[in-house]
């Protein structure tokens, strides 16, 4: 077996390993919510099912509900006649709080004394002026049951005061068991095991999590890398421009395997992070439901953590996934027409570089998208009507654009630049003035890199021409300069016959187009005549093969004798010999 084999399967195993682990953890998370829900919520004997929605449209009675609790677990629930909002501002307590109160002191008070628990009596009896069962312990009354009550769990008056009496009563026994110096030093281990086994496990996540940490930089690096190996495609002289762009094609198909890579590492990163927030979050509140004396805090924590923060916990979450899965989707799009699935053969760098720019756009409109749909959809969760609201952003919107008319300008611009194609990333432009290479594209500004290293960012919205130097093609556009004295038909040859040659050296061929052109004599200066010489270049590739054809022709005006102008001025002087002399000439 190679090694490389031998380091597969390995991984492999060390994957399906962590798999395992990851399901137990699942699993043990699950099963400790679940436990902790009889604990904390449910009686010693089962309680009967609520019926909320027994009344019909037409029923004139209206109440509301709470709970009864002993040692911070509920154990049945009470009504009370419901309050309108005058009443509620009139009186500190409502009926149904002052009900639930007396009812869970009482129960309270009678399991803090040590009763015996084969003399403990709880029964009921029915009042003979209002008919409705009161319930007494030992012989005191405890509280009167309502038909409401027994509406409430839809089921008949004694029938629900009869379940009661058995529902208390062993609440009560359960109390008195629970605080037994025997029974709170089982408990005590208990909880100790679960913080030793969530120690570990935390622990063991905790090393998982650096390990995806480091495997989520070495990620970030490789793809640095190839991100700087595809902006030098450009450089490859010796290959041709569609060996070139299959070149471009592959880094970019690598750069979205990376990506998907990094995705699935922040996923891990992300629910490991959840994973031990919900380990010690539900460790913590099971081991609170162990003991009576506790389970008051864990009653709070639940209540504290209601069904609208998990909710909106669980929007953020979503977002931030369907956020991250759209940004891989989009590379593995960009990186499936880069690889020539969708586009013809003759797909060029040019081509690949301009997919490039649309998928930052495309990222940025996705993001964008995404966090205003989650955030709406935490709106309505909260109980905001977005409707008005979205009418209310709209207006305010609108009020901003005439404010913000340049931001749209520079937007509307940009799209156009885009859908154009009048430049992009790795082009050479001039634009307000300003000449660089294009380092960076969005919808509002380009940003350009000057030959200085100066980083020039242009709002799109003020270019109003651009000139690009590098779009299909380039041209060396030389004005060569030769003396007055010179031949003008013989420099005109050395000149066609060093371009000729040059363009078909195998170093420079590949990136000469088409055969140079030497269009004669251009124009006369005060000292020089000017032959003007064509020469159709790759992109990007015009100041190379001009830089060499001057070296070139240099070396060859220097062997063919054929000077160079240089500044030069013709003195006349003029004294009275030779006027004189011209004088006397003139009389002969």
């Amino acid at each position: 077996m190679s090694c490389l084999n031998w380091i597969n399967l390995n991984s492999r195993r060390t994957n399906y390993l962590w798999r395992k682990i990851a399901l137990g953890i699942g699993a043990f998370i699950f099963l400790l919510g679940a436990s902790i829900v009889p604990v904390a919520g449910q009686p010693s004997s089962p309680e009967p099912q609520r019926l909320f929605n027994i009344y019909s449209a037409n029923d004139s009675t209206n109440f509301v509900v709470g709970d009864v609790h002993l040692d911070g677990r509920q154990i049945f629930a009470l009504t009370a006649p419901a309050l309108n909002t005058k009443q509620q501002e009139e009186i500190s307590l409502s009926p149904i709080q002052q009900r639930v109160k007396t009812v869970t002191n009482q129960l309270q008070e009678i399991a803090n004394t040590n009763f015996e628990p084969g003399k403990l009596e709880v029964d009921y009896s029915v009042d003979q002026t209002s008919q409705l069962p009161i319930i007494s312990v030992n012989k005191n009354y405890l509280m009167t049951v309502t038909t409401d009550d027994a509406r409430l769990y839809g089921v008949e008056l004694t029938t629900h005061a009869q379940n009661l009496t058995q529902i208390i009563k062993n609440a009560l026994l359960a109390s008195q068991r629970e605080h037994q110096p025997e029974f709170l030093a089982k408990q005590a281990l208990r909880a100790g095991g679960v913080m030793l086994f969530m120690l570990l496990l935390s622990l063991g996540m905790r090393l998982r999590q650096r390990y995806i940490k480091a495997s989520y930089g070495a990620v970030l690096t490789q793809i640095e890398q190839l991100n700087a190996s595809q902006e030098q495609v450009e450089d490859l002289s010796e290959q041709e421009e569609d060996e070139a762009a299959a070149h471009a094609s592959k880094q970019q198909q690598k750069i979205a395997r990376k990506q998907r890579v990094k995705f699935w590492y922040e996923v891990r990163q992300r629910l490991l992070q959840l994973g031990q927030l919900g380990l010690w979050g539900g460790g913590i509140s099971f081991c609170l439901s162990l003991f009576p004396q506790t389970r008051w805090l864990q009653s709070l924590l639940l209540k504290s953590l209601s069904v609208t923060l998990l909710n909106l916990i669980l929007i953020g979450a979503a977002t931030y996934l369907i956020l991250r899965i759209s940004f891989v989707v989009i590379d593995h799009f960009v990186a499936a027409l880069s690889e020539g699935r969708f586009l013809p053969d003759s797909a060029s760098v040019r081509t690949i570089q301009r997919l490039k720019t649309f998928s930052g756009v495309m990222k940025g409109a996705s993001g964008f998208c995404c966090i205003a749909a989650g955030g709406l959809t935490a709106l309505s969760i909260l109980g905001v009507n977005i409707v008005p609201f979205l009418a209310s952003v709209s207006i305010f919107g609108v009020a901003i654009s005439f404010g913000s008319q340049s931001l749209v300008k520079d937007m509307i611009n940009g799209l156009f630049f885009l859908l154009e194609d009048q430049y992009g990333v790795g082009d050479i432009i001039t634009a307000n003035n300003e000449s660089g290479a294009v380092e960076k594209m969005n919808l509002r500004v380009t940003q350009l890199r000057n030959q200085d290293g100066d980083l020039i960012s242009i709002p799109n919205g003020s270019i109003t021409m651009v000139k690009n130097h590098t779009s299909s093609w380039s041209r060396v556009n030389l004005g060569i300069e030769v003396a007055y004295d010179t031949d003008i038909d013989r420099a005109i040859a050395v000149i066609k016959k060093a371009a000729t040659q040059m363009s078909l050296d195998s170093e420079w061929q590949e990136l000469i187009l088409e055969p140079p052109k030497v269009l004669g004599v251009d124009a006369f200066g005060e000292n020089s005549i000017t032959i003007r010489l064509l020469i159709q270049t790759q992109p990007l590739k015009k100041w190379e093969v001009g830089r060499e054809f001057r070296r070139r022709l240099k070396q060859v005006f220097d062997e063919e004798k054929i000077s160079m102008p240089f500044p030069q001025q013709s003195i006349w002087f003029k004294n009275s010999m030779q006027e004189v002399s011209n004088g006397n000439h003139n009389s002969d």
